[in-house]
């Protein structure tokens, strides 16, 4: 195998069971896609997680959106539960900056190139039902020139 030999030749160890393959290509390439020769004895993957990002083959987050997503509407049931015991609007914002949105801007600024516009919408819409539990009226998502920003407004 080239692989472990290379592997060995810098003292690397190489876990194979953990070790996986993707080919990532430009998904607006009009030339035909070809895949090269996969690695004997190492799985190939159309997604993978790296570093809590999950990264696609054809350079979509659309994977990793869906997860975030996800986990924030968990949270959103956490903040539920906390306005339900009583928790104090000071601290359920502070919940929710430290919960929801460094959820989603984690790493925005690799991937928020990215975007699309119906991405950009679903955020915008999983924000605003944050407004059952933080004393914001409203977030807003801009995206322009591969940052993102979260702006909230008050209603004082």
């Amino acid at each position: 195998m080239d692989t472990l030999r290379i592997g060995r030749a810098n003292r690397l160890n190489i876990n194979l069971s953990k070790t996986k393959e993707m080919v990532i290509f430009h998904p607006g390439s009009r030339a035909k896609h070809i895949s090269p020769r996969q690695i004997t004895g190492i799985e190939r993957v159309h997604t993978a997680k790296l570093l809590g990002i999950c990264f696609s083959d054809n350079l979509s987050f659309a994977a990793h959106i869906d997860n975030t997503l996800s986990a924030v509407s968990q949270r959103f049931y956490l903040l539920k539960q906390l306005k339900i015991k009583g928790l104090n609007q000071a601290a359920m914002d502070t919940v929710f900056q430290s919960l929801v949105l460094n959820k989603i801007m984690y790493a925005v600024q690799s991937y928020s190139g990215y975007f699309l516009e119906q991405q950009i919408d679903r955020l915008q819409a999983m924000l605003n039902k944050a407004k059952k539990w933080v004393s914001f009226q409203s977030y807003k998502i801009s995206v322009k020139f591969w940052k993102i920003k979260i702006t909230g407004f008050s209603a004082k």
